[in-house]
């Protein structure tokens, strides 16, 4: 019997602190409960609505998506000259003469799809015998003086066909 009473006095003793919660006035173990259970729930609230705000992201990104790219390939390119174009879909290599001993150049310079960049303060190619600069684009620093030679007979080199202007006259052209 020695282990009822050690069990009954337990319950006992749990039964009267449950008395004592309940018979509480002061209010504060409600309080307490209330603010806790607020926020249970507003966490548990919030948490869910998040997870509904991404999915509904997914499904909204998912339905505009399409309709951009529709739109996008619909749109009409504006008039364009063809320069510009193509140094959109080409664009340019930069080949650069840096030197002011480009004085005699034997040969062709042939950039089809490139920039010829000449930096030099003295004349370039002026003692060549035959120069061709076949390039999109030239650009001259340091105001060099940039000669296109058309006489190939001064040199040994012989001059491709073609090279030469029809008329002997020197032909600048794009």
């Amino acid at each position: 019997m020695g282990w009822w009473r050690q069990t009954r006095s337990g319950i006992d003793g749990q039964a009267g602190r449950a008395r004592t919660f309940g018979a509480d006035r002061a209010g504060s173990v409600g309080v307490m409960f209330g603010l806790g259970a607020a926020l249970l729930i507003g966490m548990a609230g919030g948490a869910s609505d998040s997870a509904r705000m991404i999915h509904r992201r997914g499904q909204l990104q998912a339905a505009v998506d399409p309709g951009t790219l529709a739109g996008g390939n619909a749109l009409k390119l504006a008039a364009s000259s063809r320069a510009s174009v193509t140094g959109v879909t080409n664009p340019l290599r930069t080949n650069r003469i840096i030197s002011d001993n480009a004085r005699m150049i034997l040969g062709t310079i042939s950039l089809p799809a490139g920039r010829l960049v000449i930096d030099s303060t003295r004349p370039v190619a002026d003692q060549s015998a035959y120069t061709v600069v076949v390039t999109q684009q030239v650009n001259l620093y340091e105001g060099p003086n940039l000669y296109l030679n058309a006489n190939d007979e001064g040199t040994g080199v012989p001059a491709p066909k073609g090279v030469r202007p029809l008329s002997g006259k020197l032909m600048p052209t794009r």
